[in-house]
């Protein structure tokens, strides 16, 4: 139950699907967070230059070397996972502070990390000489995971930026918090009534990487750092489920859209635009005894909500 009794009202941030166009909409702190680490290129950014490749040299041969570094999956949510070719990597050579540092990047790939935020975040209490030196030693040895079996390449996968770090991963890896966060980038840019089909792919697409019910990283248990990301996440992957479960609606497809709705509220069964779309799709599908069984329950919630918080300002 709520602290305070309150049922939570998702009227204010949650997503209401727009009818002419399909798109996710939302008030998302993410972006703040994810504004942070800034992108290795973007538009207000000098773009890094490419690698050097000197023919006949040892800068060549090195750069060259590099290159053949095998993909890398990284895979964040319900279980942090690092795998090589489908093998798996063994996390446990690494120390907690080295494992939270590769915790941090992977949530960041691809971002200019300042390492003041990996020091503010791991070692707060640190004077900050000793800090900057236990944050070097976890990222060699974050490198030596990454790279295991050539020390060519390793300063490319987790290379310093000025007072910066970057997760950059070989060519074919995948970070699945990446993935999601691109697909529901893909919804909010696609605009045309037209392409429906196409944001339905990209939410089935965000739905399908954020597996299980544990969220981001739950390895990394109550860190400060992450509570805010794995909230975050949580509320985008909510917001993706009811936005498909009303496209699966208008398309007449029902058991689709009642799979969502319950995926939803066995998240978070106080989600009220998860009932009222549960409600909707009964009614929609000409299931009036299972709207109106749906409507009592959610009644009887509201109800119970209610008489705990008259019970906690008594």
């Amino acid at each position: 139950m709520p602290t305070g009794g309150a049922l939570k009202s998702t009227s204010d941030q949650s997503f209401e699907p727009a009818a002419d166009n399909g798109t996710l909409h939302q008030s998302s702190g993410a972006e703040k967070l994810r504004d942070s680490s800034k992108p290795v290129q973007g538009a207000d950014e000098t773009p890094v230059a490419p690698l050097q490749k000197a023919a006949n040299t040892e800068q060549g041969i090195r750069s060259t070397a590099s290159v053949v570094l095998a993909p890398v999956q990284i895979d964040c949510f319900e279980h942090f996972d690092v795998r090589f070719s489908g093998n798996a990597a063994d996390l446990s050579q690494l120390r907690p502070k080295a494992r939270s540092v590769l915790y941090y990047l992977a949530c960041h790939h691809e971002r200019l990390v300042p390492e003041e935020s990996l020091i503010g975040a791991l070692w707060p209490d640190m004077e900050i000489s000793s800090a900057r030196h236990n944050l070097q030693v976890a990222v060699s040895a974050v490198r030596r995971l990454l790279a295991p079996t050539a020390s060519v390449g390793r300063n490319e996968i987790l290379r310093r930026e000025g007072r910066c770090y970057v997760l950059s991963l070989p060519p074919g890896s995948e970070v699945d918090v990446q993935g999601f966060e691109r697909a529901l980038d893909a919804c909010r840019t696609t605009r045309t009534i037209s392409s429906t089909s196409e944001i339905a792919g990209h939410l089935r697409t965000a739905l399908s990487l954020y597996k299980g019910q544990r969220g981001l990283i739950p390895e990394a248990g109550t860190a400060e750092w992450i509570l805010p990301l794995r909230d975050q996440y949580a509320y985008e992957v909510q917001q993706a489920a009811l936005q498909l479960a009303e496209i699966e609606i208008k398309s007449g497809a029902y058991p689709a859209a009642l799979a969502l709705t319950k995926r939803v509220l066995h998240r978070d069964p106080y989600n009220d635009a998860g009932w009222r779309t549960l409600i909707k799709t009964h009614e929609t599908a000409g299931d009036r005894a299972e709207a109106a069984r749906a409507q009592r329950a959610y009644q009887l919630l509201l109800e119970s909500v209610a008489d705990s918080s008259r019970a906690n300002s008594a």
